[in-house]
């Protein structure tokens, strides 16, 4: 059985959700993708071709990601995707002045990862890995918003424990890029040593189980007041 870390964590919030989701994808919005893809674009760009690159560069890359399918003569699309477009420029532009320019080093992204354990095969692809000492994973999203909810994140975890496995090391930091609603990219770090990496390795192993077995039930909770399946689940 293959499961990857975006299942193993919707499971872990609801057993019953996880069975409704694991036909489709955990849902990312359009500002999310585009954020993540720029960054992943100018970290791949500088590692293949050794310069550095340019801003005005980026926001040529931000302008096709955005207006590449827009019909601008129609003002309502062009508005909604200019309001877009200052919502990704400001804070992409603060990461690349205050973080991206002062950077030298070795990055590589979607990094494949795999280990099997209790039957099951876990899988992910990995970001961005920076080779800083010691290793750097890059995770970016709007979901994450401290350290503390960074250090019980299954899948942030897993990602960390995941490359330890690949790589043979003990210690992974994690650099999380937090897209929120300011003109700009916060930085969470947190460091996975080898004894967090064994402890969340013990619990995937453990759900990882519970799914093979075919475990399912409801977790009820407040977060069932805005679950998008709430209708189609029955108690």
């Amino acid at each position: 059985m293959r499961l990857n870390l975006n299942e193993i964590k919707a499971f872990s919030k609801c057993p019953r959700y996880y069975s409704f989701l694991k036909s489709g994808e955990m849902p990312i919005s359009l500002r999310n993708k585009i954020i993540e893809h720029i960054i992943k674009k100018c970290y791949s760009r500088q590692s293949e071709n050794n310069y550095f690159i340019p801003w005005r560069t980026v926001l040529g890359w931000i302008d096709k990601a955005i207006f590449h399918d827009i019909d601008v003569s129609l003002p309502e699309s062009y508005e909604k995707a200019k309001q877009l477009s200052n919502s990704i420029v400001e804070p992409l532009h603060h990461w690349y002045q205050e973080e991206f320019k002062k950077e030298e080093v070795i990055t590589y992204i979607n990094i494949p990862a795999k280990k099997i354990i209790g039957g099951c095969e876990i899988y992910e692809t990995i970001p961005i890995v920076k080779m800083t000492d010691p290793i750097t994973i890059v995770t970016i999203d709007d979901a994450i918003s401290s350290e503390i909810q960074m250090f019980n994140d299954i899948k942030t975890r897993g990602l960390a424990w995941l490359l330890t496995q690949e790589l043979k090391v003990d210690t992974i930091v994690n650099e999380h890029l937090l897209i929120g609603k300011l003109k700009r990219l916060e930085i969470l770090k947190t460091n996975f040593n080898k004894e967090m990496n064994k402890k969340i390795q013990q619990t995937i192993e453990h759900i990882a189980a519970a799914i093979r077995i075919g475990v399912s039930y409801a977790s009820i909770s407040s977060a069932c007041n805005t679950c998008p399946y709430k209708t189609e689940c029955v108690l």
